[in-house]
């Protein structure tokens, strides 16, 4: 198995995939924290340094901010486009 640390690399994109989905669904909603980058590590099976590349774009999108002694901590939501509700104001 080849192991890529680029950006857009499979494992990146599953790990983004993943945190964007439980944000959309509200798993780890509205200020709460997301779990530490060594236990998102741990979970997917990779390094830290790939979990931090994938919660590159996640934080450039505003879904999340970096506040100090805490951690990222969830600010929104992306709508789930997977339900005809997103398209409903």
């Amino acid at each position: 198995m080849s192991w890529h640390t680029d950006r857009g690399s499979p494992q990146t994109d599953r790990i983004e995939r993943a945190v964007r989905k439980r944000i959309a669904v509200g798993t780890y909603g509205p200020g709460t924290c997301l779990p530490s980058q060594q236990q998102l590590a741990a979970e997917f099976g990779v390094a830290p340094s790939v979990v931090s590349k994938s919660l590159q774009p996640v934080k450039a999108d505003g879904l999340v901010v970096y506040i100090p002694r805490r951690g990222l901590v969830v600010v929104g939501r992306e709508p789930d486009t997977d339900s005809p509700l997103h398209l409903v104001r």
